[in-house]
């Protein structure tokens, strides 16, 4: 069975929650709406959907930042290998500096 991955672009979920909430506040302002309690959720609904958008942004930049941090410390590992490395080469050169 295949496992159906879907995959959203939450920068778009993002401007579509603000832009509803935007487009909702007009039109109550102009005295557009005059509706039932179903519909006045609309900006709940989308406040909480940019919240969640906001969210997974956040969780995001976090990981990416987890990532970042491993990868440094897997670069100071390398350097320390390269410096002892380094360190051996620069005794065997000495050595052969003064056999010649």
């Amino acid at each position: 069975m295949k496992k159906i991955q879907i995959n959203i672009d939450w920068s778009v979920v993002f401007w579509l929650g603000i832009i509803t909430l935007f487009l909702w506040l007009i039109a109550k302002a102009v005295g557009l709406i005059h509706t039932p309690w179903f519909i006045q959720a609309i900006p709940y609904v989308g406040g909480l959907i940019t919240l969640l958008a906001i969210t997974k942004e956040i969780g995001r930049f976090v990981q990416k930042l987890e990532t970042v941090i491993l990868d440094v410390k897997d670069m100071k590992m390398d350097i320390r290998e390269i410096k002892q490395s380094m360190y051996s080469l620069d005794k065997r050169v000495s050595i052969l500096e003064t056999r010649i």
